[in-house]
């Protein structure tokens, strides 16, 4: 079975964030988190717990890595590829990479 990591070099060909520097919490993970997740994953939101901080989402990067790369959070349906949304939510192959490799 291929590596988080591996897969995350393989989909951005070698290159994850801006530049050859490894994702961080600063850039580009927060901004993901804060663009596709916090609006449901906050304290008293609709989902079972918050991605706000830092504190949050590290102890779940394996998680966060596994249930995007598998599409199935953020739910916004249809599938990539499927059909095309204007303000489609989902997460782009670049941000999808950058969780793998940061939680890697």
């Amino acid at each position: 079975m291929m590596s988080l990591a591996a897969i995350a070099t393989l989909i951005c060909g070698g290159q994850v964030g801006s530049g050859s520097s490894p994702p961080t919490w600063a850039h580009p993970v927060r901004e993901i988190m804060q663009t596709h997740c916090v609006s449901c994953h906050h304290t008293n939101g609709p989902a079972p717990f918050s991605l706000v901080r830092y504190e949050d989402v590290a102890p779940r990067a394996a998680f966060v890595a596994e249930v995007t790369s598998q599409h199935i959070m953020p739910p916004w349906l249809p599938r990539p590829g499927e059909v095309e949304l204007r303000d489609h939510r989902g997460l782009s192959p670049h941000e999808l990479a950058a969780l793998q490799a940061w939680a890697a």
